[in-house]
This record gives structure tokens, C-alpha cells and sequence, in this order.
């Protein structure tokens, strides 16, 4: 029967075993390296020890990037009495029993981060490559690379003018559903349902004897 067992070990008396098929590609090795540089050493390296050397079973890249980053031992959680077929066994059992992601719930997580965090800090660490990070958190048909070049209004062609607004999240729940009971289930953009929301106001709030009926949206863009 094996046995588990934490301790502090060198670098160098640990070696990857010969069967591994886990493999990483150079972008992915990088945001590792970033990972740990970022938040530590937070998942130890599993190894079974084989008196001459210690034989990794899980974590050959951290192991890498640690030497690399110039750590010369690090905590591991060590499994004693498996025998070959054991270990092979486990190997295969870490790399696929993980998990895979909901996709949605994945892109509201990511949303919410980005409430705080820069999107280049993300992508500095996280696993996802940027295309997969912009779809994921809706932002793919936004263009960033215009974000704060604004349009000459003066010019016969101007139609489009960016706002960047920081809010709450609550204050943004209330403009998601006015935008939605605006647009009354017409398929219509969410720039036209704020629209609407906007002339209405206005409309309610100006100095006429009797208010104005909610304006409909522009046509532009439906």
C-alpha cells in the first residue's frame, strides 16, 4: 500500500519520467513561468521516490520553470510503494480527470475580472490565447484598436462616436434592464435601446405641458 508524504526536496535530485504524454507549447510554458513569478509556487510537484532520484509524476513543467527561475528545491508531495504501472496509471488519471470549463460561466468570470484587472495582466498568466479570451468575454466585436480615436464629427461621413463608461455592477444591472425593456423584444442593438431610455428621459423631464411619447431609435445600424 503507498504511501503519502510532504517534503522538501532538491531540483536536482528530482527527474521527469520517460512516459509522460502531457506536452506544453513555448506560449504556454511562458505563461507558467508568469504564473509562478505572479503568484508562487502554489501546486506542488508530485513524485514517487526511487531511493536514487526522485521521479516526477505530475508537474515536469513546474519543475522546469522552477529551475529555470532559480529555485533549488521546492515542497513536494511524495508517494511511496507505487510500482511502474501505478504510477503510469496516475499519470494518465491527473492529466484528464481536471475538468473542462462551462463556457459561459468561464466568460462571466472573466467579465468580472476585467471589472479590476487589466486584460494584458490576464493574458499575461492565464491559459487562453487572446482570440479564445476575447470570445469567450464577448468582447471580439468591439474594436480595441480604435477604442479612443474619435471620428471628426465635422466630416459629411462621421456617424459613430465611442463613451468608455467605468460603473457598479449594480448601477450596470439597472442599465442592462432598461436597455432590455426599451428594445421590447424588437431585434434592435444595444446602443438604439439606450437611446430610447435617453430620449425618454429627456422627454419625461423637459419643460413641455405634456410629455412626449418614448422616442423609437434610430434606424442606423439595425
Amino acid at each position: 500500500m503507498s504511501r503519502i508524504r510532504t517534503a522538501v526536496i532538491s531540483l536536482s535530485y528530482m527527474k521527469p519520467n520517460s512516459w509522460n504524454p502531457n506536452v506544453m507549447d513555448q506560449e504556454m510554458y511562458r505563461k507558467e513561468l508568469a504564473s509562478i513569478k505572479r503568484f508562487g509556487y502554489v501546486n506542488p510537484i508530485l513524485a514517487r521516490d526511487l531511493v536514487s532520484h526522485y521521479e516526477i509524476i505530475d508537474g515536469e513543467h513546474r519543475w522546469k520553470a522552477l529551475k529555470q527561475l532559480g529555485y533549488e528545491e521546492a515542497e513536494v508531495t511524495v508517494i511511496e510503494g507505487l510500482t511502474d504501472e501505478e504510477a503510469k496509471q496516475l499519470t494518465i488519471v491527473l492529466n484528464e480527470t481536471r475538468g473542462s470549463p462551462d463556457q459561459g460561466k468561464l466568460g462571466i468570470l472573466l467579465r468580472d475580472l476585467l471589472e479590476n484587472v487589466p486584460k494584458a495582466d490576464l493574458l499575461d498568466v492565464l491559459p487562453i490565447d487572446p482570440v479564445r479570451f476575447d470570445r469567450l468575454a464577448g468582447l471580439e466585436a468591439f474594436d480595441w484598436g480604435n477604442l479612443g480615436q474619435e471620428e471628426d464629427l465635422g466630416s459629411p461621413n462621421a456617424r459613430w462616436v465611442e463613451r468608455t463608461y467605468r460603473l457598479p455592477k449594480d448601477a450596470a444591472l439597472v442599465i442592462d434592464e432598461a436597455i432590455e425593456k426599451a428594445k421590447d423584444g424588437e431585434e434592435l442593438q444595444d446602443w438604439q435601446g439606450l437611446e430610447m431610455v435617453a430620449a425618454d428621459f429627456l422627454a419625461t423631464t423637459s419643460a413641455m405641458p405634456s410629455p412626449r411619447p418614448m422616442v423609437r431609435a434610430s434606424t442606423a445600424a439595425r
